[in-house]
This record gives structure tokens, C-alpha cells and sequence, in this order.
């Protein structure tokens, strides 16, 4: 199966979702969903460490690291859309706080506590359930896009030699 009819199944499947409105959201999704497969693959090969975050945004949940990444590697009027653990801006230890005050002063949030007309707010273990649902099979459809990959890239690398 070729790469586009694959890409062309995940937008179909998330056409079926209430919570999706048209293909530039979809696009959006499957391309955090490709970067979240590819930093969860690279993660122990970068061997992310607190040493290598600023001394305020050091903390020793993963979801910090993550969130400081996003935040540092983010361009300036870039856009993100990140799904954080429930609570996750409610805490209080030194990190949370220095990362709120960052988000809040140097990032344009768009807060999804505000609910859209056309968007269906899902109650959190039901989205959480959704996510974990769809994630485990597109999981699988990118696992086998990346090794369609790598063979064809070994296809090319031995017919160059």
C-alpha cells in the first residue's frame, strides 16, 4: 500500500469524528500524530535529560521536558497544538509555575476551555479513551509507512552502488 492511499485512510477514519472539522484540522492532527511517533521513537536515542533544559524549566515530569521543547523549538507566530495531562497548568512547584508564566507571556494561547459552536467537547476519559483507540491503529499504519520507506530507500541505496 502505497504512502498517499495510507495518509488517505487516516483522513477518512478522522472525517468520522465529531470533534474534526475539515481537512486542514485533520492535516494538522496526522502531522502532530507523525511528530509524536517520530519524538517517541528518537527520545532515547537523544537522551533528553534535565541538564539540558534551562535551570526553570527543569522538572522531572516528562510532560514538562516536552511542553519546554515544544516551547523552544516553536517559531516565533508559530502554531502548535499540544494534549497535556489533566491538571497539568494547575500545578504548583517551580517548574508548572515558570512555565505558565512563559506560556502566558510569550505564547498567543488559545485555551481549549472555551468550547467553539461547531466543536462537541468530549468528556476526558472518553477523548483520552478515543485518542489511545485511534493512536494504537495509526501506531500501526506508520510503522508500516516507515519501513515501505526504509526499503525503498535501501532499494535506491543498492542500485547507486
Amino acid at each position: 500500500m502505497s504512502i498517499s492511499n495510507i495518509i488517505k485512510r487516516i483522513k477518512d477514519e478522522m472525517r468520522n469524528d465529531a470533534g474534526v472539522n475539515g481537512d486542514a484540522q485533520i492535516i494538522e492532527q496526522i502531522v502532530w500524530i507523525l511528530f509524536l511517533k517520530v519524538y517517541d521513537a528518537k527520545e532515547e536515542e537523544w537522551e533528553l535529560t534535565q541538564q539540558n533544559f534551562p535551570q526553570d524549566l527543569r522538572g522531572s515530569e516528562t510532560a514538562d521536558l516536552f511542553l519546554s521543547v515544544i516551547m523552544y523549538r516553536l517559531k516565533k507566530n508559530g502554531r502548535a497544538a499540544v494534549v497535556l495531562p489533566d491538571g497539568f497548568l494547575f500545578g504548583t512547584d517551580q517548574t508548572k509555575v515558570a512555565i505558565k508564566k512563559k506560556l502566558l507571556t510569550e505564547f498567543n494561547l488559545d485555551l481549549c476551555g472555551y468550547p467553539h459552536f461547531e466543536e462537541v467537547i468530549l468528556p476526558p476519559d472518553e477523548l483520552i479513551a478515543n485518542y489511545r483507540k485511534r493512536r494504537a491503529e495509526i501506531d500501526t499504519e506508520i510503522d508500516d509507512v516507515l519501513e515501505k520507506i526504509e526499503e525503498l530507500l535501501a532499494e535506491r541505496g543498492a542500485d547507486a552502488n
